[in-house]
């Protein structure tokens, strides 16, 4: 690394100083959870109300 790159790099933090950070887990959303349909029900069922005022 130059010296002009160690000085960018400390002036303009991108989240990768000292090496590259390791890939985050893909997202998997829970869809089978009985608690999380309930959940979701009750969450679009509040929303069809407020759009039907």
């Amino acid at each position: 690394m130059t010296a002009l790159e160690q000085l960018l790099a400390e002036e303009w933090p991108d989240g990768t100083f000292g090496g590259p950070r390791p890939p985050r887990p893909r997202y998997i959303p829970r869809t089978s959870s009985r608690s999380a349909a309930r959940h979701r029900a009750e969450l679009e069922a509040a929303l069809a109300r407020k759009a039907s005022r």
